[in-house]
């Protein structure tokens, strides 16, 4: 997933029946795929949630 940079990912990770997943970079953005939104909360305020 890496490899195909992180938009390219999660789109093709929304495509897959009941996967999820949660990408974080170096510079400390967090990604995440749609159904990880309701499961999901950031409580270090160094990350921030990308889109």
């Amino acid at each position: 997933m890496y490899i195909m940079g992180i938009p390219e990912a999660i789109k093709l990770i929304e495509e897959i029946k009941g996967v999820e997943a949660i990408f974080i970079t170096k510079d400390k953005e967090v990604y995440i795929t749609s159904g990880m939104r309701e499961n999901y909360t950031l409580t270090n305020n160094e990350f921030v949630y990308k889109k």
